[in-house]
């Protein structure tokens, strides 16, 4: 049996891509954890208030996804915050450039 090629999100023998985990996301997936937490939501809770799904939100939670903007604007409405606090500076001096 031959290596498996990816094309398209899923193996050409049909198995699915693992989602590989980025620093960035991984980071983004502690923030709302702890924004998360600080409120006593659960993740279906905060979930249903930023109208997503339960186990999408996990997955974001778990820095296994890349949300969209536009579902970064619904969890920073139901946390109640501006969208910039999902991405505090580590660096008060980081402007965020290259």
């Amino acid at each position: 049996m031959g290596q498996a090629s990816y094309t398209g999100g899923v193996a050409t023998d049909g198995a699915p891509i693992p989602h590989e985990k980025s620093a960035v996301a991984v980071r983004l997936g502690r923030r709302l954890l702890a924004l998360r937490r600080a409120r006593g939501l659960s993740q279906e809770r905060l979930a249903e208030l930023a109208q997503l799904h339960r186990t999408y939100y996990s997955a974001i939670e778990r820095g296994e996804r890349n949300p969209a903007l536009k579902n970064l604007h619904a969890l920073a409405l139901a946390l109640d915050i501006p969208l910039r606090e999902l991405f505090p500076l580590e660096d008060p001096t980081d402007e965020g450039g290259p």
